[in-house]
């Protein structure tokens, strides 16, 4: 996946570590089980010092969070470029898959890792154009393909703890495929002309193809729950399963006041969320549960059950809120949070959540707060370069760098994690 963001905004530094990615105004979300997360802006930046750990003042509340394993994939001789962004990362249990671009005429790669261990369990080579999603416990490989005025799409399920293939299927399309997300029993990907297709879960074959409205075309990002897929524009919002291509749509602005921008699913709880109010809906039926303003921008968002939270990262704040009503139960100032590209990501593992606020230094750390009081406890103290979106499954937290995957598991960092240091 040669993406222009890699090829146009990460520009390497004499020491070899890129500069930081300038606002984009990209929004990006992630939903691990029943917490809502949300991130607000900040401006860009960019630095020519090198990156190295950062002294901070004695008496520092922080524990430090440790990375079980540590991945630097090279092609060539020469250290490659993670994707972990725009369907270019998979997690499920045991495995996380990500794509791997050389700076080198090679092939990209396609690597999956143990998640436990950090240990490569298999590595092939794949094409420019394609995306990776959990399926189950599988992976879904779509490849877009462009020979001459015809489009091919091909959907390919793996084995994901060994690489065999299982099972694959070719479309003949117009044009090459934009985004795929998977539930529980089937795949969905969206083309660049706007046609929407589901393959079933079982049997990999395709069970339906639309063309979606002009507006869902043009403007609709494509989000899966456990048995749903929504697609979101600036007007609609509409629900649709592979029984049902349309189980309900709704006036998305006129619920929210504002157009949606982020949106997260969990169960039976839809939650989409403006530039400062944030709304939930019953995910079979579309109807309004709860509403709820919060000061914006907005910027990232993100779901736990472990605690029924949705927690919301806003402009120099982390505030949690009920996910039965939308209450707010906690609020936690940041002096920032990013970074500014908006390509990161909020998740939750082991009662905690995780994300990059910006430091004094102008660095970016991850850090995990206590889910049930909002605590900064934790830190890794090696900074990230651009920190890209955090993914968990279980207690295990997996966080991409430009050029490195940094493996957490929150099980085995101790019972008292959640107070703070002793001086």
């Amino acid at each position: 996946m040669r993406d222009p963001l890699i090829q146009t905004q990460l520009r390497r530094r004499p020491h070899g570590r890129p500069t930081r990615w300038p606002a984009s105004g990209r929004r990006a979300i992630t939903t691990v089980m029943g917490v809502i997360l949300f991130v607000s802006g900040c401006g860009a930046v960019s630095t020519d010092r090198g990156v190295g750990p950062v002294q901070h003042a004695a008496g520092s509340h922080f524990r430090a969070l440790e990375p079980e394993w540590r991945y630097r994939g090279t092609v060539g001789g020469r250290t490659t470029t993670l994707v972990a962004y725009r369907g270019g990362a998979a997690i499920s249990q045991g495995w996380v898959a990500f794509i791997e671009v050389p700076f080198t005429p090679e092939a990209n790669r396609l690597t999956c890792l143990d998640l436990e261990s950090g240990r490569v369990l298999w590595q092939r080579r794949v094409a420019d154009d394609v995306r990776c999603v959990a399926f189950g416990s599988q992976l879904l490989v779509v490849t877009s393909e462009q020979r001459g005025s015809a489009s091919t799409i091909d959907l390919e399920v793996v084995d994901a703890t060994s690489g065999r293939h299982m099972a694959a299927v070719r479309l003949a399309v117009a044009d090459a495929a934009s985004s795929a997300v998977a539930t529980l029993d089937a795949a969905y990907v969206s083309t660049r002309d706007g046609k929407m297709i589901c393959v079933d879960a079982a049997s990999h074959s395709v069970l339906w193809q639309e063309q979606l409205a002009p507006d869902e075309q043009a403007h609709g990002l494509l989000f899966a729950g456990d048995r749903n897929v929504f697609i979101v524009t600036p007007r609609k919002l509409r629900a649709l399963s592979r029984s049902d291509r349309r189980l309900w749509e709704s006036n998305a602005p006129e619920l929210l006041g504002c157009d949606p921008l982020l949106t997260e699913s969990l169960q039976d709880r839809l939650v989409i969320a403006g530039h400062d109010a944030v709304a939930a809906l019953d995910a079979t039926t579309g109807r309004l549960l709860w509403k709820r303003a919060v000061r914006g921008p907005l910027r990232q968002t993100g779901i736990s059950a472990e605690q029924g939270v949705y927690l919301a990262a806003t402009e120099g704040s982390l505030l949690a809120m009920s996910l039965h009503d939308g209450h707010a139960l906690w609020e936690q100032t940041l002096s920032s949070v990013g970074p500014p590209s908006g390509l990161t990501s909020l998740t939750t593992a082991g009662g905690h959540v995780f994300l990059y606020p910006m430091e004094a230094d102008r660095d970016w750390y991850l850090h995990a707060f206590t889910l049930s009081q909002g605590k900064d406890v934790l830190r890794d103290p090696d900074p990230f370069v651009v920190g890209l979106r955090i993914m968990s499954q279980g207690t295990n937290v997996v966080a991409p760098d430009f050029d490195e995957i940094r493996g957490y598991d929150v099980a085995k960092l101790g019972s008292d994690i959640g107070s703070p240091a002793r001086r």
